[in-house]
């Protein structure tokens, strides 16, 4: 996306500062959820890269009739 003529560029935040944020506030992430609220394709790997910077970031594995996938929720240590 471009901004008009003379506008500096707009400038979404990232999907990664985004799913962080949702994170920090206490939320629980899904692979769905994700793709709706913020386009993100890729959660498995925006998490990965999360946990490398130093996050930590728990998975639960979700069983819903015939189908399963994951929600990742961030751990708090108090």
């Amino acid at each position: 996306m471009t901004a008009p003529r003379g506008q500096p560029p707009i400038r979404r935040e990232s999907q990664e500062k985004l799913i962080l944020r949702t994170l920090q506030s206490g939320g629980k992430v899904n692979p769905i959820m994700a793709l709706n609220q913020y386009g993100c394709m890729r959660l498995a790997a925006v998490v990965c890269l999360l946990r490398k910077k130093g996050w930590n970031i728990k998975t639960n594995k979700i069983n819903r009739g015939h189908t399963s996938f994951a929600e990742y929720e961030l751990v708090v240590r108090a």
